[in-house]
């Protein structure tokens, strides 16, 4: 769970290719994200050895009905997905802070992305 960037979708000082991912109860995921400054809600669940295996519904946003990517902890802290996209998750500072309210629905300047090892 966390908070992730696509780089497909991401545009700095947005909330844009953002993906807030939370798990609850146990397995069952729910994602909020944004492509294009308009908010979207996925369901889905994870399975699989650590449950590293991340399912996820696209098909409210017009993609697949199951997409299944893989969940690398650290040091990645990356997820795969079959088209070989990979989100990165955010530092903990900046996770931390979106437990504040922001206003205006920007990133705060001060964000920062770990690279993963196959992006740096």
């Amino acid at each position: 769970t966390g908070v992730f960037f696509d780089p497909h979708h991401f545009k700095v000082g947005t909330f844009r290719g953002m993906r807030f991912i939370a798990e609850d109860p146990p397995h069952v995921l729910k994602m909020v994200g944004s492509d294009d400054g308009t908010f979207w809600f996925l369901e889905g669940f994870c399975t699989g050895p650590k449950m590293t295996s991340i399912h996820f519904d696209f098909s409210p946003k017009g993609g697949p009905k199951e997409l299944v990517g893989k969940w690398a902890p650290s040091p990645a802290r990356t997820i795969t997905w079959p088209d070989g996209n990979v989100w990165s998750k955010a530092v903990p500072e900046l996770q931390a802070s979106f437990a504040v309210r922001h206003g205006g629905g920007t990133v705060p300047s001060r964000a920062r992305v770990e690279p993963s090892p196959t992006h740096a």
